[in-house]
């Protein structure tokens, strides 16, 4: 929500450009929020983007205690167990249910969906044992990765990590582009 208050604020009531204010913002400001309520703003009339500063890969992670080693095997299990495979969703549209409702249709499963006012309570959770799977940013997940707490099964990214170049894509294991 932070984020839309800054989408709002820089654009102003009708503000015209000045070349003073820069905007930093997700793509998830940008793209997704406007299609799911009405926004004071366009993305594609308000701004104008000058440039990527980043780019973050969303992991699949899940509590490294468990067996779940691929993408293809947190499907198996969800087929095993109709409704009992949860997944942190970290927000309404937020990358984390956008990924996990894309990870359900290619996959063909169904996932029990449990809501949460962003990741840090997620993750509290899913390093708890009460929660199978979240989808993360790099930076959410990189510290539990390191600490061998949480494990990464599957990448967003069309190419590895240069981080943990040994966390498989999801293409890699067969799931649609």
């Amino acid at each position: 929500l932070g984020d839309v208050l800054g989408a709002e604020r820089a654009v102003g009531a009708g503000a015209e450009p000045d070349g003073y204010m820069l905007y930093f913002t997700t793509a998830g400001v940008a793209t997704v929020y406007p299609h799911l309520k009405p926004a004071p703003y366009d993305p594609l009339r308000d701004f104008a983007a000058v440039g990527r500063v980043a780019f973050n890969s969303t992991m699949l992670v899940v509590n490294a205690a468990t067996p779940i080693k691929s993408a293809r095997d947190l499907a198996a299990l969800a087929r095993e167990r109709p409704n009992k495979v949860t997944m942190a969703i970290t927000g309404i549209g937020s990358v984390s249910h956008l990924g996990a409702e894309l990870f359900q249709a290619a996959a063909g499963v169904k996932l029990v969906e449990v809501p949460y006012r962003g990741a840090a309570p997620a993750m509290t959770d899913l390093l708890g044992g009460t929660l199978d799977a979240l989808f993360g940013d790099g930076p959410t997940v990189m510290a539990q990765i390191s600490a061998g707490k949480i494990r990464a099964i599957a990448a967003t990214s069309h190419a590895r990590s240069e981080i943990f170049p040994d966390v498989p894509t999801f293409l890699e294991q067969g799931f649609a582009d």
